[in-house]
């Protein structure tokens, strides 16, 4: 009987993750000049992390994912609200360039930052979502996070269920 992945699975998971993290960093670097950006690479990120899961039995990240979806969140909040502090619409996005002497110039965009918001809530979120749903019992423990109840409520007996009166009255 086996007790885990094939061997050729887990071989090939190592390559294939790393391609899946370069190809992440790559739709989040050019996601505003090519078709990518924070929310595609947050999903193939944790593509990655789920074949890491499958094959290891163990997550890809060291810190835990859950913890990844509030500073997200703040990290995005503090990029639409750092315009409105110097007097700028929410969101607005700036842009330049700064010398980087014998390396030459370095294009930014503070539209990146908001980008490292959304990538950080998708690939916490995505892989809490992977985490709870490998654990033994995670759909359980899933749906008690979503309810915030212990336990489902029990449907009632037969015996005490009624019948609703009709509309419309007898006639």
């Amino acid at each position: 009987m086996r007790k885990g992945p094939d061997v050729f699975f887990r071989t090939l998971v190592t390559p294939i993750a790393f391609a899946l993290l370069a190809l992440g960093f790559d739709f989040f670097l050019r996601g505003h000049n090519d078709p990518g950006g924070g929310f595609i690479a947050g999903l193939v990120v944790a593509a990655a992390a789920l074949l890491v899961r499958m094959a290891r039995r163990r997550g890809l990240l060291r810190i835990r994912s859950d913890v990844l979806m509030p500073v997200g969140l703040l990290v995005a909040l503090a990029t639409g609200v750092a315009p409105m502090l110097l007097g700028f619409p929410f969101l607005t996005s700036a842009h330049g360039e700064v010398a980087l002497g014998a390396l030459g110039t370095l294009k930014w965009s503070s539209a990146l930052a908001f980008d490292l918001g959304v990538f950080l809530v998708v690939v916490g979120a995505t892989v809490t979502i992977i985490d709870l749903l490998a654990e033994e019992g995670g759909l359980a423990e899933l749906r008690e996070r979503v309810t915030g109840a212990g336990t489902t409520p029990e449907a009632p007996e037969p015996s005490e269920v009624r019948p609703e009166p009709s509309e419309g009255g007898e006639g």
